[in-house]
């Protein structure tokens, strides 16, 4: 397995940057799963198994209804209410065929309705096949005058059926508060684990925060705070160098070889400025020859010799001739590298040493040119030149 120093700074960030990426991608998809699943239930509980619970209440009202509308038929003597009482029990018997149908359709339409569900239904439709006829009998029966067989029917077959039929309505209306609450439950339990998964997710996302910043800190940050103080201790004249961050194989490793190769040109510079400082500076120069003549002439090459060695005639001669000043007090800051250094040796005493010729008669120095000259054109041995160059100095 490759180690994470050999990846690059733009990979690890990436990496670190992905981590926290799959931690909100798993956060966002566990939340949507969840709370589409809290959506399902609370559209269950406030869709279908609402409109059957209110079909049932609906439906329960209209049987209570006909039997009190029953009740009043059998007891009044007048024509007129027995039909406005008639009449309302036609609109009750309607309303209650409605919902029935709804609630018929909403328990077919319903891919949550139980068996017991369908059972239940099945069951009203029993009870009121058997509950109907009865009514329609009682109805008659009064219209009739036929009090005496009415009030016997009424009470001994219609009013248990009645009682089975407003049970049964109960039984159902019963069934579907408890599926609500059933389905509230589960939506509570939903919500609970939406809860805690989304506190696990962040706090896993947390942890990946927490192990994204460890990782840049430790691979990125505190190598960059090496090479910050590394920088430091070469501007303050510590060439010393750490090796352990050029082994790096990314941008850091790349960046402190770099910065290891400039402290070593440093160094180098530095160990040959030091050496400069030391090295001694022949001093030769070209003279100006002026001839003997009468005082009128000398006056007028003193004034020439004057201006010859005026600063500024100094500085621009010498920028064009190649060479330094040959008298001191001059500004050498428009001369190039070579003169200001020609300079700052010049100005110090023990680095003078004087050109050979100034110590040796014309003579002595034509024996030792011709002493040089020999042994590099000539198969003259080393000896034989050294005896030469002694025979010449000693003149």
């Amino acid at each position: 397995m490759r180690d994470i120093r050999e990846f690059g700074v733009a990979l690890r960030l990436s990496i670190a940057f992905g981590l926290l990426l799959f931690a909100m991608g798993v956060l966002s998809l566990s939340s949507i799963r969840q709370v589409n699943e809290i959506n399902a239930k609370l559209s269950l509980i406030n869709g279908s198994n609402s409109q059957k619970y209110r079909n049932g209440i609906d439906m329960l009202g209209t049987v209570r209804d006909r039997a009190m509308a029953l009740r009043d038929i059998v007891l009044t003597d007048s024509d007129t209410g027995k039909a406005t009482t008639i009449a309302m029990m036609k609109k009750l018997q309607a309303s209650y065929a409605s919902n029935a149908a709804e609630l018929q359709k909403a328990v077919n339409a319903d891919v949550f309705s139980t068996a017991a569900e369908h059972r239940l239904v099945e069951g009203l439709k029993a009870f009121q096949n058997e509950a109907e006829p009865l009514i329609a009998e009682v109805i008659k029966l009064t219209l009739d005058g036929k009090k005496d067989q009415t009030k016997p029917l009424l009470l001994n077959q219609l009013r248990p059926k009645l009682t089975a039929w407003i049970g049964a309505l109960n039984k159902l209306i019963d069934y579907e508060q408890a599926l609500n609450q059933g389905v509230g439950g589960k939506v509570k339990a939903a919500s609970d684990e939406f809860k805690s998964l989304t506190l696990t997710a962040l706090s896993v996302a947390a942890l990946f925060g927490i192990f994204a910043a460890a990782l840049t800190t430790r691979s990125i940050i505190a190598p960059l705070a090496k090479l910050q103080q590394s920088v430091r201790q070469m501007i303050a004249g510590d060439m010393q160098i750490d090796r352990i961050i050029e082994r790096r194989m990314d941008e850091i490793g790349q960046l402190a070889r770099q910065i290891s190769t400039l402290k070593t040109h440093l160094s180098e510079k530095a160990e040959r400025d030091a050496v400069a400082e030391h090295h001694q500076y022949m001093i030769a120069g070209d003279v100006f020859i002026f001839p003997k003549s009468n005082e009128s002439d000398t006056a007028a090459q003193t004034h020439l010799a004057k201006l010859m060695l005026s600063p500024k005639v100094q500085v621009d001669f010498n920028n064009l001739k190649g060479s330094i000043p040959v008298r001191a007090g001059v500004d050498g800051s428009n001369m190039d590298v070579c003169a200001q250094a020609g300079l700052a040796a010049v100005s110090d005493p023990s680095r003078q040493v004087p050109n050979p010729e100034m110590r040796l008669s014309p003579d002595a120095h034509g024996m030792v040119t011709d002493a040089i000259s020999n042994f590099w054109n000539t198969d003259q041995s080393v000896d034989e030149a050294v005896a030469a160059l002694q025979s010449a100095l000693s003149m």
